[in-house]
């Protein structure tokens, strides 16, 4: 019979059993119960991967929906330098190298390093594949005359061999069918420069916007990011394919411009042509159309292609029209006499002593005319562009008599100026743009009264200016100014338009039929702008040739050369700029250098806009 020991011992084993047993449940309670979420996240972690799924970016487009800007499927060349080490695996990797780099024209000794990379699982080489590059490179992975060259024979392991060391990864390339077409105003995007191989694709080269419309609007453009949930094994593999979870991406949208390809064309033609003839730091035009603020075309020189960034500098990627102010010299001048014609102190009639090209003003000043000039009325004044004129009609502002409110005057001025645009930015959907300069009049100087009339102390953007003769152009109304015309869907719907908005009329009607008047004098044979004609039809505009500002003081042999116009001139379908940056003599006056120009877009862009002529030839 058992004793008593025997029964204390089972009666300590059952104490042990039933204690480990209560431990093993108290366990599996908490486990399974407890801590139940934070398993389930840990077994989703080890078998669940999320996938980045990216939409396409949206295309630019121009009015007619021609593509300005797309982007396509492509490959990046990269090596493993792990499999490429490893003899099981790749077969003579000189042999291999040195075939590579006849494909891509990358250096032997280049392709070296980075196949050779210690500790590299994986190493960019070459972004930018050709279609015929990515097909050869294709070819070699799965070329056995390497192998075939290496070992002598053509085994089964030989024909059925390919290089898992050469890798071909899907990316989107942005692309520019059009060159440097219209380059400025589209932008560009940079490369992404990240390796994260965590990341699918690791690659996306269209999705870091720099510049223009694809900054701008990139949250039209990008669209939005999906994601699917894969299921895989220990070894990374998927599984239940079907099962796969997520969120589709959603495609951004199309953005069409108010640009004109085929008239961009005309004005970067024009641009190339002008800046062969003329020796000169730079050039920008424009054309709009002055009843809706849009913006149909916008060149600038020196240029660049958006689709070949490497060499490029900020001077020629930087877009001008917007982001360059410069002093306008003459151009200005028809805004202080539309001013003065506004408040009534003259008219196109009144006359006044132009002093025979050298005029002492009453704080000292000395200013001077090209020509010498006795009494011009203030047609006449912007017609022969005299300074001293447009000093004594801004003078006006203060009131009739011998001694004006200067006070009054000034602000007035002022005032005006910054109704018609100036010392403010547009509001154009572009970065950097410069809002000019255009101080308060308690900052004026004691020669402000006679500097800004003609000009000077003032720096606007090509596009304030342009505006501005819009406004003049467009019977004293200003627009707002109009890139972007509408927004398109990937299915091609329509699901946003802009239409013109007004911003304010700055002056009466009657007022900028009588500036018209005068601008339309100005080419003509005695006008300052004769080569500014084009034949067939009337033009209303002005000249400027401002000396540029070097060192701080004003050059006498440095200029920025400038017409703007609009035409007809009694119906006007166009305003078109043209600056040319730094001038020298003698090819520096504006109707000389900016009026043919001008002559030559406006001839191009009213033939193909069907125009009628106003004018006999």
């Amino acid at each position: 019979m058992p004793n008593k020991l025997h029964h204390i011992r089972c009666l300590i084993v059952l104490v042990l059993l039933v204690t480990a047993f209560a431990g093993l449940g108290v366990r599996l309670f908490s486990i399974q119960v407890g801590q139940h979420e934070f398993f389930v996240q840990q077994a989703l972690a080890m078998h669940e991967r999320t996938v980045t799924l990216y939409p396409s970016r949206g295309r630019i487009l121009d009015r007619h929906d021609k593509t300005l800007a797309m982007s396509e499927p492509t490959k990046i060349l990269c090596l493993n330098p792990e499999v490429i080490a490893d003899p099981t695996r790749t077969k003579d990797p000189d042999a291999l190298v040195a075939r590579l780099a006849e494909i891509t024209g990358t250096p032997a000794e280049e392709l070296a390093r980075l196949a050779y990379l210690d500790g590299a699982r994986e190493v960019w080489v070459q972004r930018e594949l050709p279609e015929e590059t990515i097909q050869r490179i294709e070819e070699l992975r799965g070329d056995r005359s390497v192998f075939e060259d290496a070992v002598g024979t053509e085994s089964d392991s030989a024909r059925s061999y390919h290089y898992p060391g050469i890798i071909l990864k899907d990316r989107v390339r942005r692309t520019y069918p059009n060159g440097a077409l219209a380059a400025h105003v589209l932008g560009f995007v940079r490369h992404e420069t990240s390796q994260d191989t965590e990341i699918e694709p690791a690659v996306r080269d269209d999705k870091h916007p720099v510049a223009g419309i694809e900054l701008a609007a990139d949250h039209w453009l990008k669209g939005q990011n999906g994601r699917r949930i894969k299921h895989v094994d220990g070894r990374w593999r998927e599984v239940l394919r079907g099962a796969a979870q997520g969120d589709a991406a959603i495609d951004g949208l199309d953005v069409a411009l108010t640009i004109d390809l085929n008239i961009q064309c005309f004005v970067e033609r024009a641009v190339a042509e002008a800046a062969e003839r003329v020796k000169c730091d730079g050039i920008t035009a424009l054309v709009l159309r002055p009843q809706t603020g849009e913006i149909l075309a916008c060149a600038n020189w020196p240029t660049f292609d958006p689709n070949k960034l490497t060499e490029q500098t900020h001077h020629h990627t930087a877009n001008a029209a917007v982001e360059h102010a410069f002093e306008p010299g003459s151009t200005l001048k028809p805004f202080t006499a539309a001013l003065a014609l506004d408040y009534g102190t003259v008219t196109l009639q009144t006359e006044f002593d132009c002093e025979h090209g050298a005029w002492r003003t009453p704080v000292g000043r000395v200013l001077h005319d090209v020509h010498g000039y006795g009494v011009l009325t203030a047609f006449t004044i912007i017609e022969k562009s005299s300074n001293i004129g447009i000093a004594k009609v801004a003078a006006t502002l203060g009131g009739p008599g011998e001694e004006p409110d200067m006070e009054l005057a000034k602000e007035r001025l002022h005032n005006g100026l910054r109704a018609f645009g100036f010392g403010r930015r547009a509001g154009i959907p572009l970065a950097a743009e410069s809002p000019g300069l255009l101080r308060p009049t308690h900052e004026w100087s004691g020669y402000s009264m006679t500097s800004l009339p003609m000009g000077q102390e003032i720096s606007v953007t090509p596009l304030q200016l342009g505006l501005a003769y819009c406004a003049l152009a467009n019977g004293g109304t200003l627009m707002e100014p109009r890139l972007v015309a509408r927004l398109i869907d990937a299915n091609g719907r329509v699901i946003e338009t802009f239409p013109p908005e007004a911003v304010e009329r700055v002056i009466p009607e009657q007022v900028a039929r009588q500036i018209t008047s005068a601008m339309k004098a100005v080419v003509t044979a005695e006008g300052t702008a004769r080569q500014a004609d084009i034949p067939g039809y009337t033009e209303a505009g002005k000249t400027g040739t401002a000396e540029k500002i070097i060192n701080g003081r004003y050059s006498d042999t440095v200029y920025d050369s400038a017409f703007v116009g609009y035409a007809p001139a009694d119906n006007p379908e166009v305003v078109i700029l043209v600056v040319l940056y730094g001038t020298t003599r003698p090819n520096h006056y504006g109707g000389k250098v900016a009026g043919p120009v001008f002559a030559q877009i406006g001839r191009d862009v009213l033939q193909y806009l069907e125009v009628p002529p106003d004018e006999a030839d």
